[in-house]
């Protein structure tokens, strides 16, 4: 908290801007030969907030027109935080911080506040004071507020965005290169699928190899694993697409590990079992697909799009709530083949066969910059590359 005393108001509202919101600065005005400075301490045995006050006189041979001569002069200012002084503090307050970078992007990549808010753990209001010193320290609105939507970026907070990526980037490589804990891991991303049934045999032959490596695994979907890969937050990640938009992006970061198919399957009771059957004769159906928002969602719906009927999608949230929903009679699961291929082969599940042929999937694998030879995460790679063709 800042108190500035200026009985001609005109240094006070420079201040003021400076102050970050975290500390709620406030400033009245009066004597020009006076500022008290509060530093607010958490305790860290939580028995409160203590407050330690600081008086640093202003002489009147000040420009008090001038920050810049008030900042430079620094007036023999002194704190106890290792010889930083007022003036320093000033600066600092100027600065982009890492919590600014992942709160733009964290509302860019989920649409609004309140999305953002719950993808980073944090309280809303939380979120919000941030984007508003975000909004003080740029002197611009970050979000555009919408009556009964999410809130929008604006222009300018787009095209901070690639820059708070960047930052993002650079804050965690510098932690990487010193502490021995971010050298000795690597971060993987992958969809549900491919961490259940493709990862296994490649992390028990990548540990052969590196035993002191601690590899560690993100589920998730993936437009968001590929963003996070981008955002240097995962060093490879693993995801399904449509064959097409693989190709696209080769070249690109992105390579196509393995071709695979789509699996149609119901109940060993269901009478669909067994029969060739037309896309129609599915509509009839409820259709149970992992989540609502993954590549298979949006595959199967574009190839309903010529059928005069679309049967009803429903999400179980995981590929086991699928077994378990088809398991129950009512539904006609889909899965990529490899996932369910132990149940058909135990006749627990029966492939349903359809005239019009399903789309095609592929196993895709992006990383950020192309490992280094002999590196960890080539061999990683390379695992994973020997477990895909493995599992087709």
């Amino acid at each position: 908290m800042v108190y500035v005393y200026n009985r001609g108001q005109r240094f006070a509202p420079i201040l003021y801007q400076r102050c970050d919101a975290r500390f709620r600065g406030g400033v009245v005005a009066g004597t020009p030969r006076r500022i008290i400075e509060t530093f607010l301490h958490n305790n860290h045995d939580q028995r409160g907030i203590s407050i330690e006050w600081q008086w640093l006189h202003l002489f009147s041979a000040f420009d008090l027109d001038s920050p810049k001569n008030f900042a430079s002069s620094g007036a023999g200012i002194q704190s106890n935080d290792g010889g930083i002084g007022f003036a320093d503090r000033l600066q600092m307050t100027n600065d982009l911080e890492i919590r600014h970078c992942r709160v733009l992007v964290a509302v860019s990549d989920h649409g609004g506040v309140s999305a953002a808010a719950r993808a980073l753990g944090l309280a809303q209001s939380t979120v919000s004071e941030t984007l508003l010193s975000l909004e003080r320290l740029i002197g611009t609105p970050i979000t555009l507020r919408r009556p009964g939507q999410e809130a929008a970026l604006t222009v300018a907070a787009v095209a901070l965005l690639p820059h708070a990526h960047a930052l993002i980037g650079a804050s965690e490589a510098a932690l990487a290169a010193v502490t021995s804990d971010h050298r000795n891991v690597i971060r993987l991303g992958a969809v549900e699928s491919a961490s259940t049934f493709l990862l296994p045999p490649a992390l028990t032959a990548f540990r052969s190899h590196w035993p002191g490596l601690d590899v560690q695994i993100t589920i998730g979907l993936c437009d968001d694993l590929r963003k996070r890969v981008h955002r240097r937050e995962l060093a490879a990640a693993i995801t399904v697409e449509g064959p097409k938009g693989a190709l696209d992006r080769e070249g690109s970061g992105s390579r196509m590990l393995s071709p695979t198919r789509l699996c149609l399957f119901v109940s060993s009771r269901d009478t669909l079992g067994g029969l060739k059957v037309k896309k129609r004769d599915l509509a009839r159906r409820p259709l149970l697909l992992p989540d609502p928002d993954g590549a298979f969602n949006t595959l199967m719906r574009a190839w309903f799009a010529t059928s005069d009927e679309q049967p009803r999608f429903e999400s179980a949230g995981s590929i086991d709530g699928v077994k378990i929903g088809v398991r129950s009679g009512e539904y006609v699961g889909l899965l990529p083949g490899y996932a369910v291929a132990k149940e058909l082969a135990l006749g627990e599940f029966q492939d349903v066969r359809v005239q019009e042929p399903l789309p095609t999937i592929a196993l895709e694998l992006t990383t950020h910059d192309r490992p280094a030879e002999a590196s960890p995460l080539e061999d990683m790679i390379h695992c994973i590359e020997q477990a895909s063709a493995a599992i087709h």
